[in-house]
């Protein structure tokens, strides 16, 4: 309907685990642009009491240099399960097609679709968990950030049955082992940058890849033979 105005108690907006996992424990109706997803490498702690919603802590191991390590279920499985279950129930009513999302003042929201409709939520509380998607906010000082930076490489090493390595500086922070869809063995990088960083040669894919020799020779990874 033309100029109806829905009404809500609280409203939630974001796409991420945390706003997911936010509405399904209030029931309260989500509002994102995109789904994000959890990254492939991240688990809930193997006591993290998922029970408590009625869900099974699924137990896995990682194994790395020196430990195996306990963990629980994937993120990406349970923020599929929520995202499920808020369909179902009615709490997603826009889904993702969203192009602006606008907060008019301190009790309505304005929604623009990708067909350029427009959709007004009046509402008592607005918890906001993605605050960049979202215009019409009063800005404050920010403090500088670090950016999280995926790198991948394709290698070539000896078999082993490391899962990642825990290196802990913001340049190299952890190294994930996966393979690709083409059965390709692959390395996933994570780095923490600030925003001056990102463009600076010194923690470009060059300086990476010495990095990376180095943390392989200290942790035993061997290179292939047949590989210069």
């Amino acid at each position: 309907m033309k100029g109806h105005v829905y009404e809500c108690d609280e409203v939630v907006v974001g796409g991420n685990l945390a706003a997911v996992f936010y509405c399904y424990i209030n029931r309260c109706p989500l509002i994102f642009k995109h789904y994000e997803y959890p990254h492939f490498y991240e688990y809930f702690e193997s006591n993290f009491p998922l029970e408590k919603i009625f869900l099974i802590n699924d137990s896995h191991t990682l194994k790395t240099p020196d430990q195996v390590i306990e963990v629980g279920s994937k993120k990406i499985e349970i923020y599929d399960r929520f995202l499920f279950i808020l369909s179902l129930s009615g709490l997603i009513p826009v889904s993702n097609k969203i192009e602006k999302i606008r907060v008019e003042d301190s009790q309505n929201l304005k929604i623009t679709t990708d067909r350029s409709k427009i959709i007004k939520i009046k509402f008592n509380k607005l918890r906001i968990f993605n605050p960049q998607i979202v215009t019409g906010l009063s800005k404050k000082n920010v403090l500088a950030k670090r950016h999280l930076v995926h790198s991948r490489f394709e290698i070539a090493c000896r078999k082993h049955n490391c899962d990642f390595i825990e290196v802990g500086d913001n340049f190299v922070n952890k190294v994930f082992f996966y393979e690709s869809k083409l059965r390709k063995r692959k390395v996933l990088i994570t780095s923490y940058l600030l925003e001056n960083e990102l463009n600076d040669f010194d923690y470009s894919i060059i300086p990476m890849k010495y990095k990376l020799r180095d943390v392989f020779e200290k942790s035993g990874i061997e290179k292939h033979k047949n590989v210069r």
